[in-house]
């Protein structure tokens, strides 16, 4: 099973390694992630060197089943950020 590796942790580990202050390297890596957000939903693609890149996809509507009762849910159509990592060699 994989582990969770949240961003807090991520901006803290980064703050270790930089010698830099923990809140602002938190919301550095904050504002990162909200940069991506705003432009995949601007409809740009993301591009991050050899990471990977970040878009919107389009989702159709679709019928669903509720795991507790078994009824059928209509799931109406939305957008979603999808993100495609690099091929590594």
């Amino acid at each position: 099973m994989a582990k969770t590796f949240p961003k807090s942790a991520l901006a803290r580990q980064l703050a270790e390694e930089m010698g830099w202050n923990v809140t602002n390297t938190e919301r550095a890596v904050n504002r990162v992630f909200d940069l991506i957000r705003e432009h995949a939903e601007a409809g740009e693609r993301v591009s991050i060197g050899t990471f990977g890149a970040f878009s919107v996809k389009k989702r159709a509507a679709r019928t669903a089943r509720n795991p507790h009762t078994g009824a059928a849910v209509e799931v109406p159509a939305r957008d979603v950020l999808a993100f495609k990592p690099f091929k590594t060699i």
